[in-house]
């Protein structure tokens, strides 16, 4: 080590290129601290708030954006692909932000996702979500397919009416106009029903062979001469699994 307190290794690595590594990079506007493994935003970035209008943050492990707050006067672009943002990381209000781009994250619930940011970017003209679960991509989600990924957009759309890119293309009138009139009935609504709930409500399914008007009129008559009265209404090797199928199903 010499007296300004720089060392060497053995392959002439020294621990000021570790410094430059992990330094911010300003490129005009631009701050860029991507690929550094944070968790957090770095109290160190705080300092560059003022003068930064495009904020890149990609390829970390960032979750929680609590710092965000410096840069609202200024912001207008966020960059976090490939981090892990949920839908449950709170946004601060960015009055000037223009584009978000969110690509390969961990957001599954797309309606509580834009339901937490809509109202909070108020300005955002370009947003992309690729990669993430609750974007409907049929080229990565075997379960999706086209007509999922326009119902995605048209409600986006509708909750954020003026974007103009919606991840990789660009927002048209017609979407816009379709977004406007169907655009809140886009949202999928899934039953949220128990494990418990359901095998109950298949128990009852499986063992009422009779309409309850049979039963009633059955009410009388031995228990063997109702089965063998159910058991008559079912012809063939396969007829009996008619049985499991619900009104839902058909």
């Amino acid at each position: 080590m010499d007296v300004q307190g720089v060392w060497y290794d053995k392959s002439g690595h020294s621990n000021v290129d570790d410094l430059v590594v992990q330094s911010p990079i300003m490129e005009g506007d631009r701050l860029i601290y991507a690929g550094r493994d944070c968790y957090l935003i770095p109290e160190e970035l705080y300092s560059y708030a003022q003068q930064v209008k495009t904020l890149d943050l990609s390829y970390n492990s960032i979750r929680d954006l609590e710092g965000l707050e410096h840069f609202s006067d200024s912001l207008e672009a966020l960059i976090l692909d490939n981090n892990e943002i949920t839908e449950t990381t709170e946004f601060e209000e960015l009055p000037q932000l223009q584009l978000l781009s969110l690509c390969n994250n961990l957001i599954t619930d797309l309606y509580a996702f834009i339901d937490g940011v809509a109202s909070k970017l108020p300005r955002l003209m370009y947003l992309s979500l690729l990669g993430n679960k609750a974007c409907p991509d049929s080229l990565t989600q075997s379960d999706c397919d086209e007509v999922d990924y326009a119902r995605y957009r048209k409600y986006v759309i509708y909750k954020i009416p003026g974007l103009k890119f919606l991840d990789s293309k660009p927002v048209t009138d017609a979407e816009r106009k379709e977004a406007k009139r169907a655009g809140q009935y886009m949202r999928v609504i899934k039953p949220q029903t128990s494990v418990e709930e359901e095998f109950e409500r298949s128990e009852r399914s499986i063992y009422r062979p009779l309409p309850e008007d049979s039963r009633s009129q059955q009410s009388n008559k031995s228990t063997r001469g109702t089965l063998k009265k159910a058991r008559s209404s079912y012809h063939g090797r396969h007829s009996e699994g008619n049985r499991f199928i619900r009104n839902n199903d058909l």
